[in-house]
């Protein structure tokens, strides 16, 4: 059955609905990865800004370490009976990069679900160029009849600060611009013939696609140890930084020590309602910090609960 390329049209002009979750799963999956956490904070719900933020790189060096010597060096590939064949395709190899691209692909199978390899020829001394694109940066429409065929992709990128999509099919090639008054649609600025006749893509898998094209990775699950691994170095430091600090107000008293006694025993008041009701009754009530923050003794006691990356943008 032939693809209907205004399916795609109007999922493109409305921003992709259906993709916004696996795009969003592999933008963090990836940022997490590259270690920048500039769009993901660690929270606690009553005092969001005193957290000390500590990261750590574990994704990355899982990765790392399982990607880090199939593509050492250039592949070395021949065509048996035609050595100019092979000297035009090492030539190929070496002119792309091949090595660390074919890297950069394998190590995106463990990060998402998988990266896109796209081919165009620059002409004919130039050869072929070769792009890798990340799960986050790709959409695909399948064939309704075929769950593990693609019949069109999508790429994007940026242009002019203004962000970009290209639709490829096997006759067209369309691209699209965001509105400068919206942050969902895209409009269609241009559209040419496919001069390929086909997909000039090829895609990486985790593992050989046998249900679905999506096959899934370990990605997921090394983010949520890498983001417990960071939840707890921060709740370490907040134990260092907070319970270290020189106290100021502080009135002595053998039921204030009795209660600081009790809390050191992990009795937390946010467990025991009537205790924290009465805390500021007792003795240790509050204090300041050396920076002049103030801070409730029943807030120095609650313990931080696991509240996973959250958003600032």
């Amino acid at each position: 059955m032939p693809f209907d390329i205004e399916v795609a049209h109007d999922a493109i002009t409305k921003g992709l609905p259906h993709e916004a979750k696996r795009l969003h799963l592999s933008k963090v999956n990836l940022d997490y990865y590259r270690g920048d956490y500039d769009r993901w904070r660690y929270r606690i719900d009553d005092d969001p800004d005193s957290r000390c933020n500590r990261s750590s790189l574990f994704m990355k060096k899982v990765i790392d370490c399982l990607t880090s010597y199939k593509y050492r060096n250039n592949p070395d590939r021949t065509i048996p009976e035609n050595q100019e064949a092979t000297d035009w395709l090492q030539k190929q190899y070496a002119n792309n990069s091949m090595y660390a691209k074919f890297q950069a692909a394998d190590r995106l199978t463990l990060i998402g679900a998988g990266g896109a390899v796209a081919f165009q020829v620059a002409g004919v001394d130039d050869g072929v160029k070769i792009h890798v694109w990340s799960e986050d940066s790709f959409a695909i429409f399948r064939n309704p009849d075929d769950p593990l065929a693609v019949s069109a992709v999508i790429t994007m990128d940026t242009e002019d600060d203004n962000d970009r999509w290209t639709l490829y099919t096997a006759d067209h090639i369309r691209k699209y611009l965001r509105e400068t008054d919206s942050i969902e649609k895209f409009v269609l600025v241009e559209e040419e013939g496919n001069p390929y006749k086909v997909l000039p893509f090829a895609f990486a898998h985790f593992e050989s696609p046998v249900l679905d094209f999506w096959t899934g990775s370990p990605g997921n699950v090394l983010r949520e140890v890498q983001d417990y691994i960071i939840f707890r170095m921060t709740s370490l430091a907040d134990a260092m930084a907070y319970p270290r600090q020189k106290l100021r107000n502080y009135r002595v008293s053998m039921v204030g020590l009795c209660w600081h006694a009790l809390t050191r025993l992990q009795v937390y008041p946010r467990k025991y309602g009537l205790l924290s009701i009465l805390s500021p009754l007792i003795g240790l009530s509050r204090w300041e910090t050396p920076s002049g923050r103030t801070i409730s003794f029943t807030t120095w006691c609650r313990r931080p609960r696991y509240q996973g990356p959250v958003s600032v943008t």
